[in-house]
């Protein structure tokens, strides 16, 4: 039987537009190429779990327009168990607009939409799910309150703390682990996101209020693994990036299957690693998340 993954959090419609730069304040850049896919960091990671092989329960909000009913279809064929998506009265289904550049890098604008209407009273309402899965991963594209009502239904939780912002002690007190970028445990800190050391530094100062351990996600870099005992940073894979969107969210989703199924600190970011690289190798969110099969092979090719 597959681990059993629980994701609370956001749901969007992304229009995604490749350009040959990203556009600056002002400027129109000509010649991009668009399509519009499923997006929101929410169902990536879900859909990222499901992937990975994980039993993925999702808890999220919609609005009752016609983007749902694709949005819907698309969770569903994903394999993902919707009996927590929820239609919300007077929003519509979130949006994002994205912009990719030919170097793979991304900038995204998001509108709330339904997920802003993602409530603590809706979680209650589905806590013997959450309860029941393995681990609990989450992100902060929903109410922070809602974030913490979610985090005190287990005992087993990741945050993947973007987008960034101050997370309180309450919620950081029910966070097994925390799984930020350099920028945003920047941002989450207060601090300096320079050399290594300073990244430790932050690190700990976040161990210091509840988590067990905090993964840096350092892009090309790698992860750099904190726990109150040791650091250990761990090599990314080498892979020409020809879309950095979702890659995060790969990674979260991959490394909480990983977890769930009894696999250690290590071979779990391994594993979210792996997932990462393929998925900056294409172009899109939903469409670039690789399936298990994809992950062990590369992980194997490494060994």
């Amino acid at each position: 039987m597959n681990a059993k993954v629980a994701v609370v959090g956001s749901t969007n419609w992304d229009m995604s537009m490749r350009l040959p730069s990203l556009p600056a304040a002002g400027e129109t850049v000509l010649g991009g190429a668009c399509y519009f896919c499923l997006g929101g960091k929410g169902a990536n990671q879900a859909i990222a779990a499901a992937r990975a092989g994980g039993d993925v329960f999702f808890l999220s909000c919609v609005g009752k327009d016609a983007i749902a009913t694709e949005v819907r279809k698309e969770l569903s064929d994903n394999g993902l168990d919707l009996s927590g998506l929820t239609a919300v009265e007077d929003a519509e289904t979130g949006s994002a607009m994205i912009f990719v550049d030919e170097k793979g890098e991304n900038c995204i604008g998001v509108a709330d939409g339904a997920n802003a209407r993602l409530t603590p009273d809706i979680v209650a309402t589905h806590a013997g799910a959450i309860k029941s899965a393995d681990i609990l991963l989450l992100q902060m594209e929903i109410p922070p309150a809602t974030v913490e009502a979610a985090a005190r239904c287990h005992d087993r939780v990741i945050l993947n703390p973007a987008p960034a912002q101050e997370l309180s002690r309450a919620l950081l007190s029910n966070i097994t682990m925390l799984t930020p970028n350099r920028i945003e445990l920047s941002q989450v800190t207060g601090t300096t996101s320079g050399a290594e050391n300073d990244l430790e530094t932050a690190a700990q100062s976040i161990l210091d209020q509840g988590p067990e351990a905090v993964l840096v996600t350092l892009g090309k870099e790698g992860v750099l693994i904190v726990t109150p005992g040791a650091t250990l940073r761990l090599q990314a894979f080498r892979v020409e990036a020809v879309d950095t969107t979702a890659a995060g969210d790969v990674f979260n989703g991959a490394l909480a299957v990983a977890l769930a199924e009894g696999a250690g600190l290590r071979e779990a970011a391994e594993f979210g690693m792996a997932a990462a690289a393929l998925s900056v190798q294409k172009s899109g969110a939903i469409p670039s998340i690789p399936y298990k099969a994809e992950i062990e092979n590369l992980l194997n090719l490494r060994t």
